[in-house]
This record gives structure tokens, C-alpha cells and sequence, in this order.
């Protein structure tokens, strides 16, 4: 996993809810903190699952155009037409 500049907004939310959980009555600030590590890495992974599948829809991109998905470089609709005229 890399370390992305919005990780210091997850760590942040992180302490605060270690700090939130270890002040209630029954729960003690090790609780805490394996339930903060546990949302970040839950946070970490469930991010870079989100990132490979958007990746994979978009491919190499749109079409400008036509809004065609690209395949191979070029887009298939507005070859069809130009190869037609």
C-alpha cells in the first residue's frame, strides 16, 4: 500500500475515533486502537479495490467526441463513420 496525501485526512479521522471510543466507560484505549487500525486498513483496502475496478471500466478512456469507450488507441464509432465516407 502506498501513502497518499489524503491518508493524513484518514489518519486524523482515525485518532479521533480511537480517542472517542477509548473515552467510554467500558472500552479501554487498546480497544481503541485496534478498532482504528482496523477501520484504516478496512478504509486502505476498500480504496484501492475502488481504484483497479474504475480503472478497469474506463480502460484507456472516452472518446471525446462520440463518448465511446476506446479500444486499442482508437474509438470504434468515429472510425466506422470516417472509414465510410
Amino acid at each position: 500500500m502506498r501513502f497518499i496525501k489524503r491518508d493524513f485526512l484518514l489518519v486524523a479521522a482515525t485518532i479521533m475515533i480511537v480517542l472517542g471510543v477509548a473515552a467510554l466507560p467500558k472500552m479501554t484505549l487498546m480497544h481503541g486502537i485496534g478498532i482504528g487500525i482496523a477501520l484504516f486498513f478496512g478504509i486502505k483496502a476498500f480504496v484501492i479495490y475502488r481504484e483497479k475496478s474504475m480503472r478497469k471500466q474506463v480502460g484507456e478512456g472516452y472518446c471525446v467526441e462520440c463518448g465511446e469507450k476506446i479500444q486499442s488507441g482508437k474509438c470504434p464509432n468515429c472510425n466506422k463513420s470516417k472509414n465510410q465516407k
